[in-house]
């Protein structure tokens, strides 16, 4: 067992744009850390800065790396996301992960197999304090020299898939 320094500890949703200005790569804890003595502090949520070498592979596990989001309306915005392993064109938003950063914490826009309720959508817009049409398309781009691959995207809204198909909504 290793009797490293504890490195600061975040939950995903404690995640605030300080942490990415101070540490631009995050990585998952529990993935990485099985051997730390503070390991039984962690679990699937838990992420640490890296400061290893930059730029990541996500080959070698899950990082977030800061990203630069700039919404419909042309406000830029900070976040992050999760380098893929497939190719730049097979690497899928569900995959990816995208988040803005927001200081009330991050705001992703993929929800697996359970939709957004109408509820959530707005309390998204009134944290972003826009509407739909102000926020989407949101473009994304990871900052450069952080992974091994540089990330392109669009947000065209929130997402779900049912039966294999990606939804759409707002």
């Amino acid at each position: 067992m290793s009797t490293s320094t504890r490195p600061t500890l975040k939950q995903f949703l404690e995640l605030r744009q300080p942490d990415f200005d101070k540490y631009p790569v995050w990585v998952n804890c529990h993935v990485v850390d099985y051997d730390e003595d503070w390991y039984d502090d962690t679990d699937e949520e838990t992420f640490r800065p890296w400061t290893g070498d930059i730029p990541v592979s996500p080959n070698d596990t899950m990082y977030l790396v800061s990203a630069q989001f700039q919404l419909n309306d042309g406000t830029t915005m900070s976040g992050f996301l999760t380098p893929d392993i497939g190719p730049r064109e097979e690497n899928e938003l569900g995959n990816l992960q995208p988040n803005l950063l927001t200081v009330d914490g991050p705001i992703g826009f993929w929800a697996g197999m359970f939709p957004f309720d109408v509820e959530r959508k707005n309390r998204i817009y009134k944290r972003l304090n826009r509407t739909a049409d102000q926020i989407f398309p949101i473009r994304f781009k990871s900052y450069d020299g952080l992974s091994s691959q540089v990330i392109i995207g669009t947000i065209n809204g929130f997402l779900t898939i049912e039966n294999g198909t990606i939804k759409v909504s707002h």
